[in-house]
C-alpha cells in the first residue's frame, strides 16, 4: 500500500503526519524514504464495504522524541514480569543503593519506626460468665502475651519484615517451634524471619515454574499452600547444595508473607523503592559534580597572564619556555615574589559552586519520596520550610497510608501469630488439641503506638470538645494514642486517691461537663441514694416569664439528661 503519486493536489499537516490528496483518495507521508529519497505514502482510507470502523487514541505517546523512553514497554503478565532473575537483579540495586545513600537508609528506617513503633499491645476484650468484660482473666492473658512478644523481640522483627518489605519488594516470617522460649515463658512458639533469596526453588528440574511465584505452590483456587525454603542462603559459601537438594517445603499455616501487590495475578513482591532507582543516581552525579566545582575552585590560588608571542614555527612561548605552560608552584606567605616578563598575577575568582543544588536536590528528594507517600519533610528531616498547616495537610496522605499498610501486616502476621500463640496456651492449660480451641471466644484487639501531636493543646481542646459532644469517647481517644483505657484509668485512680476506678470516672465525667450542669448536679445527689425508678423528677411549676408549656418541655428535657447520664455513669 506504500507508493509515491506523481500528482500531489493537496497537502496539510495533522496530528504530526504530513497528509497528501491525490485523486479521491488521501495519503499519510512515511518516515521511511523510497529508492528515490521521498518519503513512502500510505493510502489510510478504508473502502466502504469493508464495513468496520476504524479509530485510535490521539495520544502523545506516538512522537518520535519518546521512543527511547518507551522503547522498555512490554506486554508481560504480572509473575512474569516479577521473575525471579527480574526481582534478583532489582533487590541486589536496592540493596547496594540502601547501604550507599543516607537518605534511603534513612527512610527505610523512618517508614519501619512510623509503622511499627514499639510494638502491638495486646487488649482483651473476653467476656466472663456473667456477660460482661472479664477482667481478671484478660489481664492475666495480656501480660502473658507482653512477656512472649519480649522474649522473641517481636516489635524488632516486625520492624526487619517493613525494611525488607519496602526494600527487597517482599519479607517472609515462619512460625517455628522453639524450646528455648518455651522455657521462658511457657509457650515454645518463635517467629523467624527469612530474607526473601530463600524462598526460592534453585533446582534445574525446577526451572519451569508454572505457578510463576518461585516455587511457591498454589491451588487451582489461588490460594497459596507451601512455600518453599531453602538450606542455605544463596549468597553464603555452600549455594551450590540448593541446586541439587530439595528446599524445605512450610505450610501456608505456619508462613507469614508480605508484599504490595500492585498487578492483578501478582504472587512475589518487587522493591516499592524501585521508580526511585534512577533519581538517586542523579542525585549522587548532582553532589559529586558540586563537591569537583568546589574542589576545583578551592585548588587554584592566582592564575598568571603573559601576553607572550608565537616563535617561527607558531608555537606560543610561556615565560618559563615552550614546554612549561600549567605549571604549578608554592606560593610563600609574607614574601615578595617577582614574575617573569609579560606576567601578570591575578587571583583566581570562582564564582558559587553551584547556586542551583539545594533546589534540585529537594526537588529530587520529592520525586524520591513520593513513591512511597512519604512527605519531604520525614524524608529529609528538614521542616524549616514548613509551617503547622501544611505539615498536617503533607501528613495526612501519609498517615493514611500507614494505617492501610499497617492493617495488612496486622491481619497476614499479627493475627495469624496470635491465633496460633492462643491455641497453644489455651491447650495447655484444657488439655484440648490446639486445633480443637475456639479461637472466637477470645475476643481482642491490638493497640499501636500513636504519634504525639505537633501543638498538644490544640489537639486536647478537640479531643474535650468531642468528648463534650459525643462524637466520641475517652476509651476511642486512648485508642488512638495506643494507649488502653483500662489501665490508664486504674493507674490514675490509685496515684490521686481514689477508692476505685468507678470513683475517678464519675469525677472525671463531672469535670467534663462542667459542676454548672444542673442535670449533672442531680444525679450526683441521687447517687447512692435513690433506685433507678425513685429518681427525682423536678418540681413542675410556673416562673415569671415562662408558659406552663414551655415549662413542661423544659420538665420533660431535664429529665430524659438525666437518665443518659446516670446510664454514662454506669
Amino acid at each position: 500500500g506504500f507508493l509515491w503519486p506523481a500528482a500531489i493536489q493537496q497537502s496539510w499537516y495533522s496530528r504530526g503526519l504530513v497528509m497528501h490528496v491525490v485523486g479521491e483518495k488521501t495519503y499519510a507521508a512515511s518516515p521511511i524514504l523510497g529508492p528515490d529519497g521521498k518519503p513512502y505514502l500510505r493510502n489510510i482510507e478504508r473502502s466502504a464495504n469493508q464495513g468496520s470502523l476504524s479509530a485510535a487514541y490521539d495520544d502523545a505517546l506516538r512522537m518520535p522524541e519518546l521512543a527511547d523512553h518507551f522503547a522498555g514497554c512490554n506486554a508481560l503478565s504480572a509473575r512474569a514480569a516479577a521473575s525471579s532473575a527480574v526481582r534478583k537483579h532489582i533487590r541486589e540495586k536496592v540493596r547496594h543503593e540502601r547501604y550507599q545513600n543516607s537518605y534511603l537508609s534513612g527512610m527505610l528506617q523512618t517508614a519501619a519506626n512510623y509503622l511499627i513503633g514499639t510494638g502491638p499491645k495486646l487488649q482483651m476484650l473476653m467476656l466472663g460468665p456473667n456477660g460482661k468484660i472479664d477482667r481478671k482473666a484478660n489481664r492475666e492473658i495480656e501480660q502473658d502475651w507482653m512477656r512472649w512478644t519480649k522474649r522473641i523481640r517481636l516489635a524488632e522483627k516486625l520492624r526487619t519484615l517493613v525494611m525488607a518489605k519496602k526494600g527487597d519488594g517482599e519479607s517472609f516470617a515462619a512460625m517455628a517451634y522453639n524450646p528455648a522460649v518455651g522455657e521462658d515463658t511457657g509457650i515454645p512458639l518463635d517467629l523467624l524471619t527469612i530474607e526473601c533469596d530463600q524462598i526460592e526453588d534453585l533446582r534445574i528440574e525446577a526451572f519451569n515454574d508454572r505457578h510463576g511465584a518461585g516455587g511457591i505452590v498454589f491451588d487451582e483456587y489461588e490460594n497459596p499452600v507451601e512455600y518453599p525454603v531453602l538450606e542455605h542462603h544463596p549468597g553464603d559459601n555452600l549455594w551450590w547444595i540448593n541446586v541439587y537438594e530439595k528446599p524445605q517445603l512450610v505450610d501456608r499455616k505456619f508462613m507469614c508473607h508480605l508484599f504490595r501487590r500492585d498487578r492483578p495475578g501478582q504472587r512475589r513482591g518487587v522493591s516499592e523503592w524501585l521508580p526511585a532507582m534512577p533519581l538517586f543516581a542523579l542525585y549522587r552525579r548532582m553532589t559529586l559534580a558540586t563537591i569537583g566545582n568546589i574542589e576545583t575552585a578551592a585548588s587554584l590560588s592566582a592564575v598568571l597572564e603573559t601576553e607572550a608571542e608565537n616563535d617561527t614555527d607558531g608555537k606560543t612561548l610561556s615565560p618559563w619556555g615552550e614546554e612549561d605552560w600549567f605549571m604549578s608552584f608554592p606560593i610563600a606567605r609574607r614574601m615578595m615574589m617577582t614574575l617573569p616578563t609579560g606576567a601578570k598575577l591575578k587571583q583566581f575568582l570562582s564564582a558559587a559552586p553551584n547556586s542551583e543544588y539545594d533546589s534540585f536536590t529537594k526537588a529530587l528528594l520529592r520525586e524520591i519520596a513520593r513513591c512511597t507517600n512519604m512527605p519531604f519533610n520525614i524524608a529529609s528531616g528538614d521542616s524549616s520550610s514548613y509551617n503547622y498547616a501544611s505539615g498536617r495537610l503533607d501528613h495526612q496522605s501519609f498517615f493514611l497510608s500507614n494505617k492501610v499498610e499497617l492493617t495488612d501486616i496486622e491481619y497476614e502476621v499479627v493475627e495469624r501469630l496470635f491465633d496460633r500463640w492462643i491455641r497453644i496456651r489455651a491447650a495447655k492449660a484444657s488439655g484440648i488439641a490446639p486445633e480443637d480451641i475456639d479461637v472466637s471466644l477470645y475476643t481482642h484487639q491490638f493497640v499501636w503506638d500513636g504519634l504525639e501531636h505537633v501543638d498538644p493543646q490544640k489537639e486536647a481542646s478537640a479531643a474535650q470538645i468531642r468528648l463534650a459532644s459525643g462524637t466520641t469517647t475517652r476509651g476511642r481517644e486512648y485508642f488512638k494514642q495506643g494507649l488502653d483505657i483500662d489501665d490508664m484509668d486504674e493507674r490514675a485512680a490509685e496515684e490521686l486517691g481514689f477508692d476505685t476506678v468507678k470513683e475517678y470516672r464519675q469525677a472525671i465525667a463531672a469535670n467534663l461537663f462542667g459542676t454548672q450542669n444542673q442535670a449533672l448536679q442531680k444525679m450526683q445527689m441521687a447517687q447512692g441514694q435513690q433506685s433507678q425508678e425513685q429518681r427525682p423528677q423536678v418540681a413542675s411549676g410556673t416562673r415569671p416569664g415562662i408558659s406552663a408549656a414551655d415549662m413542661a418541655f423544659i420538665e420533660g428535657f431535664v429529665n430524659e439528661r438525666i437518665e443518659s447520664l446516670m446510664e454514662l455513669r454506669s
